[in-house]
């Protein structure tokens, strides 16, 4: 399948995607609700589970194999275990990038600038301009925030 029948699949069940933004082939989407901005790139093997809502800005570049997970259940008293599924919204802000095979949980909110590194599980709020590895997903440090001129360039 061409990228451009790709875009117009996703497109047409609902998502945003802007035109010079990048999706590989070979992607899992649960349909929901998906916005990516102007250039980023998602690559291969990326799983969306868009039921919560993807919000994903520009210039923002997605490794192979990570996982958009925006359903979960809470944890039961008694039998069974996990509750009824809810629903939240994963966000990741422009200029970030993240590892392969990243994991991406419910609720998460991967800030501008923000570096993901392959493998880590992301949940909670990761604050701009920093990198963050991990099972879970800690900093490791802050980086230099962009200029207009470099993140533009993406």
């Amino acid at each position: 399948m061409t990228t451009s029948m790709r875009l117009r699949l996703l497109r047409a069940a609902g998502a945003t995607i802007d035109p010079g933004a990048f999706v590989e082939a070979g992607i899992s989407v649960v349909a929901g609700r998906i916005s990516i901005g102007a250039r980023s790139y998602i690559n291969r093997q990326c799983l969306l589970d868009a039921r919560g809502g993807i919000e994903i800005g520009e210039n923002t570049l997605v490794g192979p194999r990570v996982s958009f997970l925006t359903a979960t259940h809470p944890v039961m008293p008694d039998t069974p275990r996990a509750g009824p599924v809810v629903y939240e919204s994963i966000t990741v802000g422009s200029n970030a990038w993240i590892g392969a095979a990243a994991t991406l949980l419910p609720g998460c909110e991967v800030g501008d600038g923000c570096v993901v590194a392959a493998g880590s599980i992301v949940r909670g709020k990761l604050a701009p301009n920093t990198l963050h590895a991990g099972v879970p997903a800690v900093c490791k440090r802050s980086l230099a925030p962009l200029t207009p001129q470099l993140a533009q360039a993406g």
